[in-house]
């Protein structure tokens, strides 16, 4: 963007130059490839094209006094609309720092940077004194620390929020008031869950919304309500951008039988891996993302319309982990009872409900009956737990079944009944060299349309995915 009358006049001054050099290119009797010389052209015509866009923006708005008035009101794209009203009120960067009493050089900094650095409420007053007017934006806004205070005691903790939402590296000190570099921060919290920007940055209390119909989870002891509350909410939006990119995908009917489902994912990929049941659950036309936030819930199921999406979380890289949680959130799918599911503890001591879709993850894995295997382990045993790893070891063996699936069921099914052999169980389990979340990641970008996400949107996207779009 041209920001003052110098850069304008530069940019003018470019445009015969780039012009000549397309001349001395198409007329270039030097033995260049053809091709390249197309390419140098057009990369060059490009920036022309560029270019004149830019002063055509900025005599536009200049010519024709462009203040954007909506959008200073509402901050949106607030240090390009600081900009682009001083250029509209035909203010030179030396009068407008005059008007605002400051020197020129602040101005300057402060446009080279988007007033990145500049506080909030420095903000406003600049917007006061250009619309001429004391009652058009919010006041008192309070500073960082108390901002996360307000947020925390409704579920969302500050390391959550930088994680998730900030747009910038450094959000800035705890006592300091939020700077211009926050407002994407606190702009996408408040798109996701549906709160005013004034809201956040003021005083004024915050509330959640309320989750959908038929959302069911069942607390273990000592894990908060408002917290799952709040992230149930983070997850469902993204579940709707996934909706979004992947509507185009057909859906197929899904086996209610687990031993046909293990059936098809050997017959179509060989084998049971991770990847490969990623695939499989794709290929119904199911979406699945991954995160890695720690605690709230282990995975989550969503119907958006007449469509299901799978939301998994874990911190681990254990592959029977993933893929138990995986066919255990597929079979609530199945069960069509919730519009939306939540897991909260799949390992723990579970409802009826909870239990059958475990019993279901553990069969599709194992592509035999998971109690029979459970005790014929604690048979070669001899019901001692000392014995339990080499059972499991000769059990896996006999069977033609993956260890560490069967390990961690015995785990849970020994659970079920106040034996803990946790500990044993994670010393026989897989671990995947890649990180999990990538794994589901590149299936996910796969089959996804991202320009139908906004700018915003695909932000907040990304970064629940923790990918570079580069």
């Amino acid at each position: 963007m041209i920001k003052n009358e110098y850069q304008y006049k530069i940019s003018k001054a470019k445009i015969p130059k780039f012009q000549k050099l397309i001349d001395e290119l198409s007329n270039s009797k030097e033995d260049m490839d053809p091709r390249l010389i197309k390419a140098q052209i057009e990369a060059i015509s490009s920036q022309i094209n560029d270019i004149e866009e830019e002063i055509f923006q900025y005599n536009d708005i200049k010519i024709n006094k462009k203040v954007p008035i909506d959008d200073l009101i509402s901050f949106k794209n607030i240090p390009v609309s600081l900009i682009k009203a001083r250029i509209g009120l035909n203010l030179t960067q030396k009068e407008f720092a005059e008007l605002l009493g400051i020197k020129e050089q602040q101005i300057q900094r402060w446009e080279s940077t988007e007033y990145a650095s500049v506080s909030v409420s420095r903000v406003y007053e600049i917007i006061k004194i250009i619309l001429k007017s004391n009652d058009i934006i919010f006041e008192n806004v309070i500073p960082l620390n108390k901002i996360f205070s307000k947020l925390s005691e409704i579920g969302l903790n500050k390391e959550f929020i930088i994680k998730r939402f900030s747009t910038n590296k450094g959000i800035g000190e705890n006592a300091q008031e939020p700077k211009i570099s926050n407002i994407d921060t606190f702009t996408n919290l408040g798109k996701v869950y549906k709160w005013q920007l004034k809201d956040i940055l003021t005083d004024s209390p915050l509330k959640l919304v309320d989750l959908p119909q038929n959302v069911t989870f069942k607390l273990p002891k000592g894990r908060k309500q408002k917290k799952v509350h709040a992230y149930t909410i983070y997850a469902h939006y993204l579940a709707l951008l996934i909706e979004s990119i992947t509507e185009n995908i057909p859906t197929r009917e899904i086996s209610e039988n687990p031993y046909e489902i293990y059936k098809l994912i050997v017959n179509q990929y060989d084998k049971i891996s991770l990847e490969n049941c990623i695939n499989y659950v794709w290929n119904l036309g199911i979406p699945i993302i991954a995160l890695d936030d720690p605690g709230v819930f282990n995975g989550a199921c969503f119907r958006i319309g007449e469509r299901y999406m799978i939301i998994l979380k874990q911190k681990t890289r254990f592959e029977a982990r993933w893929m138990f949680d995986l066919f255990h959130e597929l079979w609530h799918i199945i069960s069509g009872k919730e519009k939306i599911h939540i897991s909260v503890e799949s390992f723990g001591h579970s409802n009826e409900e909870e239990k059958t879709a475990s019993e279901f993850s553990a069969a599709v894995l194992l592509g035999k009956n998971p109690g029979t295997l459970a005790k014929k382990c604690v048979s070669k045993a001899k019901n001692n737990i000392n014995l339990m790893k080499g059972a499991i070891k000769e059990v896996a063996m006999e069977e033609s079944v993956n260890m560490d699936v069967l390990a961690n069921y015995l785990a849970y099914r020994l659970n079920q009944e106040g034996q803990n052999i946790w500990g044993m169980a994670q010393n026989l389990q897989k671990k995947l060299k890649q990180n999990p979340v990538i794994i589901f990641r590149k299936e996910l970008l796969k089959h996804s349309y991202l320009k139908n996400l906004s700018q915003p949107d695909f932000n907040i996207l990304q970064k629940a995915l923790e990918w570079r779009s580069d």
